[in-house]
C-alpha cells in the first residue's frame, strides 16, 4: 500500500457496507500522502447506513492526524469542534464522485440523467437498435470506453460507446477522424450521428457527425484507447 501513487492530497479509498449489531455500518478509510506515498490512515466507522458521502468525508477529515500520548488517568477530553450542516449530495453528484474516486459506479449510468434531453436530439438508445432497419440513420450519445485503431484497418478507428442500456459498437473512416479530430482524440462522450448497419445480428454505426458531450456531463471519465 505505501507504494501507490496518488494524485491530490485525500482521497476516499474505501466505502463498504456490513452488517452489525447495530444495522449497516460504513467504513470511510481517508489517505494523505505526502511525495506520492500513502503517509496517513483514518479509518472511520458510521453505525447507519443514512450518512452522506460529503457528510462523512468531512466527519473524517476532522479526526485527529496523529494520536499523541497523554497521562493515564488524564479525564479530559479533546475539543470536539461543532458538526457542519452540509447539503446532501445528489445522485448526480455522487455518481461523479464515484468516477472521480473509483473510476466507475455502481449508482445509475452517467448518461441516464440526461436521457430526457436526448430523446428530444432524437437520440436512440443502444438497447434499441437492434430493432431498426439496416442502413437507418441514427443518433447515439454516451460514453465512450475504447478506441482502437487496427494496424490492417487501413486507418479506419474503432470505437465503443456505452449508454444506461448498453453498448454500441462505432465505425470512423479515416476522414471523418480527421474532421472532428479533436473531439475524436479527446473527448470521452460524444453525440454521434450516423448509419446503422445491421446484419446477422452484428450491429454497428458508421459514424458521420460528431459532437462532444463533455461538457454536458460534467466530469471526465476516462477511456482505454488504443490498448
Amino acid at each position: 500500500m505505501s507504494e501507490c501513487k496518488v494524485q491530490g492530497q485525500v482521497h476516499v479509498i474505501e466505502e463498504s457496507k456490513t452488517f452489525g449489531q447495530k444495522g449497516f455500518r460504513k467504513r470511510l478509510v481517508v489517505l494523505e500522502q505526502d511525495k506520492g506515498r500513502y503517509t496517513n490512515y483514518l479509518p472511520i466507522d458510521f453505525t447507519h447506513d443514512g450518512c452522506d458521502r460529503r457528510q462523512s468525508l468531512w466527519d473524517a477529515l476532522s479526526q485527529p492526524k496523529s494520536r499523541s500520548p497523554r497521562p493515564l488517568l488524564d479525564p479530559s477530553d479533546p475539543a470536539v469542534d461543532p458538526l457542519a450542516d452540509l447539503p446532501a449530495m445528489t445522485v448526480q453528484e455522487q455518481v461523479v464522485a464515484d468516477y472521480q474516486t473509483l473510476g466507475l459506479t455502481l449508482r445509475p449510468h452517467p448518461v441516464s440523467f440526461y436521457r430526457e434531453h436526448l430523446q428530444r436530439l432524437g437520440a436512440t438508445p443502444a438497447a434499441q437498435l437492434a430493432n431498426l432497419p439496416h442502413r437507418r440513420q441514427v443518433r447515439v450519445a454516451g460514453l465512450i470506453l475504447l478506441r482502437q485503431r487496427p494496424s490492417t484497418g487501413n486507418g479506419i478507428t474503432f470505437a465503443t460507446l456505452e449508454d444506461e442500456t448498453g453498448t454500441v459498437n462505432l465505425v470512423l473512416y479515416k476522414s471523418i477522424w480527421e474532421r472532428f479530430h479533436a473531439i475524436a482524440r479527446h473527448s470521452n462522450a460524444w453525440f454521434v450521428r450516423g448509419r446503422l448497419e445491421s446484419r446477422h445480428g452484428v450491429i454497428h454505426v458508421v459514424a458521420q457527425h460528431l459532437q462532444d458531450m463533455q461538457h454536458e456531463l460534467t466530469h471526465r471519465v476516462p477511456s482505454r484507447d488504443f490498448q
